[in-house]
């Protein structure tokens, strides 16, 4: 499979620019809070599924798994009933490097 081009890159992002921001109005409607994340982590989880990405995982954050990680920075509060969903992109070639979104989902 070929390299897209530039050119064709931005044309996909252009005509898909409608539909992320339709999606993003759609999350942010969300009364997603502190401590009320728990639809708009199902939110994503599904939209990911609908992505059709290769894997969807959902699971708990726990302080004792990210405390030793670079840049963590302790929070006022408390992780319990937080939880996490992560999609994965399986490209069909593989080829050049990996890119990681990561997220706060309180909107």
């Amino acid at each position: 499979m070929e390299q897209p081009t530039q050119q064709q890159i931005e044309k996909a992002v252009e005509e898909g620019f409608g539909d992320a921001v339709h999606m993003l109005e759609e999350l942010v409607a969300l009364d997603s809070l502190l401590n009320n994340e728990t639809d708009a982590v199902h939110y994503m989880e599904k939209k990911f599924r609908e992505l059709g990405l290769a894997v969807v995982t959902r699971f708990p954050v726990r302080l004792e798994d990210i405390q030793h990680l670079p840049g963590f920075s302790p929070v006022d509060w408390s992780y319990d009933n937080k939880e996490c969903v992560v999609g994965t992109h399986v490209p069909a070639t593989k080829k050049g490097n990996r890119a990681l979104f990561p997220q706060n989902i309180t909107t």
